[in-house]
């Protein structure tokens, strides 16, 4: 696992006995020994900028195989927490923490302008609710 909190990389390698490393994949000075079968960003994308959108799909060319599955999941620009909170852009917006609503049609086509596959791609108002919480969420797996 791969995260950018050392908090969560301490708290699962106590947890799941495996190998978890502190990594920002969005860094331009990423790097990381072997590749992957299965990648799997549950709500990550939504929580970086487009800049830092690039550098991640840049790096997961990094560690990826001829016949790697990613699954991304993340919230969606028709999602209702895009107009809570302080709005940033079009797009971003400040609700207790950053988040930026994506655009699925984008993201497909840019998906497809990195040479990858798209598998599958659907979204709902009912993949991750949570109390009274209902985000739009889109669910895309695609592979190289």
């Amino acid at each position: 696992g791969l995260d950018f909190s050392r908090t969560a990389i301490k708290k699962n390698k106590k947890i799941f006995k495996s190998k978890f490393f502190y990594k920002d994949i969005c860094s331009n000075k990423f790097s990381l020994k072997g590749k992957f079968d299965y990648i799997y960003c549950r709500f990550f994308l939504h929580t970086i900028t487009s800049v830092d959108e690039k550098k991640f799909f840049k790096n997961l060319k990094k560690i990826i195989k001829k016949k790697t599955i990613i699954f991304l999941e993340f919230r969606t620009n028709l999602d209702p927490y895009l107009k809570k909170g302080k709005r940033i852009s079009e797009n971003e917006s400040i609700y207790g923490h950053y988040r930026r609503f994506i655009d699925e049609k984008q993201l497909k086509d840019k998906i497809k302008l990195y040479n990858f596959k798209i598998k599958h791609i659907s979204s709902s108002f009912n993949y991750a609710n949570y109390r009274m919480e209902r985000p739009h969420i889109c669910r895309i797996i695609f592979s190289y």
